[in-house]
């Protein structure tokens, strides 16, 4: 060991000893509130929002769908939208569950006619703690209908 990765181990332990290991530890990050998602995923019509004026759109509906699927199944922004396509989810990993049917490709009428025991699974990517898909991979996420 080099004489000054000793002298930073002393400093750092000095530093312990006096304000505990506690001041050591970097702060978290605490996940968004149910009210934070609702106010993010769903904008006031009209308001500008990210650059973007809020209005119906198909834009508006997939970011507020977006917004609330990771925070229920607890998504990184880079395995939703990340620049490195290898975590990233599409379209192609959401499937409908209709009844006893499993849709890859829906119409409008097949989601008016969704009701209770219906739903989505959303198969997961890739992720940051799991690059190879082996834990998570496997298994499915399910959106279902209350």
């Amino acid at each position: 060991m080099t004489l000054i990765k000793q002298i930073h181990k002393g400093v750092q332990k000095q530093f312990v000893d006096a304000y505990g290991a506690r001041a050591i530890q970097p702060e978290r990050k605490e996940p968004f509130s149910s009210e934070m998602v609702r106010d993010i995923s769903n904008p006031t019509p009209g308001a500008t929002f990210a650059g973007r004026k809020v209005e119906p759109s198909h834009f508006w509906v997939n970011w507020e769908a977006i917004c609330k699927v990771e925070a229920t199944a607890g998504f990184r922004k880079e395995e939703v939208s990340g620049k490195d396509l290898t975590y990233s989810m599409s379209r192609t990993a959401l499937v409908l569950r209709l009844g006893d049917s499993e849709l890859n490709a829906w119409l409008d009428a097949d989601l008016d006619s969704m009701g209770p025991g219906d739903g989505f699974y959303l198969m997961t990517p890739p992720c940051k703690n799991d690059p190879l898909g082996l834990v998570f991979g496997p298994t499915s996420i399910w959106l279902g209908m209350i």
